[in-house]
């Protein structure tokens, strides 16, 4: 289950535990629906990793705050890999495919 980010202090807590993804999605935009199809495929196969999801039309201070807190520049769409409550890996567009969540979670 993809989960909507309501507080990012929570996720930086989970990731303590277990590798969290944060997905910044747009629901005008093309590639975001081909990244959301890789990363629902990532989520059957994967029940470990927890990932959030944030709409930019329906959340950007959400989207603000991630961007400001974790020092990411904004893109839709946009993959954030955090563990131990630090930032990993950032896939962005056409990046974020299944086998490249796999890499980057294997780091």
């Amino acid at each position: 289950m993809i989960l909507k980010l309501h507080n990012l202090d929570d996720a930086l807590k989970k990731s303590k535990n277990n590798p969290v993804l944060i997905y910044i999605h747009s629901i005008s935009c093309g590639i975001s629906s081909m990244a959301l199809t890789h990363i629902n495929k990532f989520n059957l196969k994967n029940q470990k990793t927890i990932i959030y999801q944030v709409i930019v039309q329906e959340d950007k201070p959400m989207s603000d705050t991630i961007e400001k807190r974790l020092q990411v520049k904004h893109e839709s769409p946009q993959l954030i890999l955090i563990n131990k409550g630090k930032l990993i890996s950032v896939l962005n567009h056409f990046d974020i495919t299944y086998n490249n969540i796999k890499k980057i979670l294997s780091q």
